[in-house]
């Protein structure tokens, strides 16, 4: 999903920084100076949210009251729920008075700095007292965080490369840098004329950027190679042996490798060259984590570079298929549409083109609607960015249903559309009555025992379907195992199994390699001279939540390789190099 402000991308846009260049010139002829820079160097800006911590709810008169970091605000009722606004567009929480007396609710954060959406976070106001409820507010962090490498090259030039573990900003391009004194030139070497200017001061060990309209960027280098983010993993941890996963009650059982028929051996490997993974350029892996299941236990847990198993992970285009499965429990419920349901009896179209007639929920579903739509193509009007940036329409599903015909509805060439998807989200909200996060909440998240995450939303404040959602891996991983389990998690019906069954079997493709079912990819994995069919989860920067019925396997993967599709789609073939060979 697009998630920079126009700010941010002004700064990307002149940023352009990443990679390997040719020469270096050293104009005051101080080689002390230049020997200094080499290394890893860091920089972390945090943002906000400006709100976050302690959320006091104060119904002991008869006008409410609410308060959190030195902010008091009138509670809104009506009947059992309740809702507050912060001065200022600070943060909204809603939510309502449970039969155990808590009120359960939404804190909805605005967009900031890095994050261009507002999000929604789950959240629970405990009864403490009579008439009061106290609750903590955890919203999600608006901050970046770069760490640059500077080396010599060849003949003693200075080169550079980033790693930007949130969003992979700045690494596109090749970075020559020039030391006048203490004035320090970034040069990017594929767009002349775009140099970006600093200083470093040998004293203090301090390195800046400037960046026009932003500010100044202080980098510094105290420790930072131990710092999470910059290498794998430091010390024992890149030797441990893989051991158990911890049981954490979050519905979890787990095992060891031999408890369900694996080697512990080859999984060690796996983990081993996990943890030895050089960042050793701008097209180096990013695996943030790696996990693994199978008939129904976690085995394999690995958390890299700085990563735990509590920090949630944005699975960009993985939510698709998380708004896939709603979708079928939205069908199971209500009854009201079905697969070859067109979608005009659904919304609202006015003077629709007689193509469009014709588009059905399986097209949205499947890709094939035939809409001008190609997030593939930056020309294409529905691509994504285009319709995200767009500042005419706010309400996405209308932008959506304006969009041209290209082709004929139906057919097996998919054509990658998230805004048809995001349309889905329209169909649940629209039928449930619920919002979108309400409705996943209520039906998958509580049934599944996930309790953070931070759903994105549109700019008239309606979740956003098309991914972007994030959630600790082990609750990703839950995704897979639930599809695995033909719709059941622990014995318990969650989704209708005909549902599961229709949305993994191949309906469309991409290529003949690559087919789509109701939102899963569908593809092939070759271990030696067999193939094992699977179905899976993907996002860009390289999330994968990836089934393999015949083994009984779900793994899940999350990366920080964003906008590199080569190098973040192979991180999926470590399935098939370790995960499946693992099998006895």
């Amino acid at each position: 999903m697009y998630s920079v402000t126009r700010m941010m991308a002004l700064w990307l846009l002149a940023m352009g920084i990443a990679g390997a260049a040719e020469q270096n010139v050293d104009q005051t002829g101080n080689s002390s100076r230049i020997d200094q820079l080499p290394g890893w160097w860091a920089h972390q800006s945090t943002y906000g949210p400006a709100v976050q911590g302690r959320l006091t709810l104060d119904g002991r008169g008869a006008d409410w009251r609410a308060g959190i970091n030195g902010f008091d605000m009138p509670v809104i009722r009506d009947g059992s729920r309740v809702r507050l606004e912060v001065p200022g567009d600070r943060g909204v929480f809603h939510g309502a008075v449970q039969p155990d007396g808590n009120i359960g609710g939404f804190w909805i954060q605005p967009p900031g700095v890095t994050l261009n959406s507002a999000y929604a976070t789950p959240a629970t106001l405990t009864l403490a007292s009579k008439d009061v409820w106290v609750g903590e507010i955890q919203p999600l962090a608006d901050r970046i965080t770069l760490f640059m490498k500077i080396e010599r090259a060849e003949g003693g030039a200075l080169t550079a490369f980033m790693r930007n573990p949130e969003f992979n900003f700045g690494l596109r391009r090749p970075m020559l840098i020039e030391l006048d004194g203490d004035r320090v030139s970034y040069i990017n070497k594929n767009r002349e004329g775009d140099v970006l200017r600093g200083r470093f001061d040998p004293e203090t060990r301090r390195l800046s950027m400037e960046f026009q309209g932003v500010g100044t960027f202080e980098f510094s280098r105290e420790g930072v190679e131990t710092m999470p983010g910059v290498l794998p993993a430091s010390g024992s941890e890149a030797a441990a042996p893989i051991g158990v996963p911890l049981p954490t009650q979050d519905g979890w059982e787990t095992a060891k490798p031999e408890a369900v028929g694996m080697d512990s051996k080859i999984l060690q490997a796996l983990a081993d060259g996990l943890r030895a993974n050089a960042p050793d350029g701008l097209a180096a892996p990013y695996p943030h984590a790696v996990l693994v299941a199978r008939r129904g236990k976690l085995v394999f847990e690995q958390y890299l570079y700085g990563h735990d198993r509590d920090r949630l992970h944005d699975t960009r285009s993985a939510g698709k298929s998380l708004t896939s499965i709603l979708l079928g429990i939205t069908q199971s419920r209500t009854g009201a549409f079905h697969p070859d349901t067109p979608i005009q009896t659904l919304f609202a179209m006015d003077n629709p083109d007689p193509a469009k007639s014709r588009i059905t929920v399986e097209h949205l579903l499947t890709m094939t609607s035939g809409l001008d739509c190609d997030d593939n193509n930056e020309a294409s009007p529905g691509n994504e960015d285009v319709m995200q940036s767009n500042r005419k329409q706010p309400d996405w599903y209308r932008y959506t249903l304006d969009l041209p015909v290209a082709r004929e509805p139906g057919g097996k060439q998919s054509v990658y559309c998230s805004a048809g998807i995001n349309l889905l989200g329209g169909i649940i909200a629209q039928q449930s009555r619920q919002t979108l996060y309400e409705f996943f909440d209520s039906e998958l998240a509580k049934p599944l025992g996930i309790k953070r995450y931070h759903m994105n939303l549109m700019p008239d404040g309606k979740g956003y379907a098309a991914g972007g959602i994030y959630l600790r891996p082990r609750d990703a991983l839950k995704l897979g195992q639930l599809y695995l389990d033909r719709g059941r998690w622990r014995g318990k019906r969650v989704v209708p199994a005909q549902w599961v069954a229709d949305s993994t079997k191949r309906h469309a493709e991409f290529d003949a390699a690559h087919g789509y079912g109701y939102a899963w990819h569908l593809r092939d994995i070759q271990v030696g001279t067999q193939v094992f069919r699977s179905y899976a989860a993907e996002g860009n920067g390289g999330q994968f939540i990836i089934v393999v019925p015949e083994v009984e396997l779900v793994v899940m993967i999350a990366g920080g390789n964003y906008g590199d599709f080569k190098t973040w789609f192979a991180l999926s073939n470590l399935v098939g190099s370790h995960v499946i060979p693992a099998v006895r």
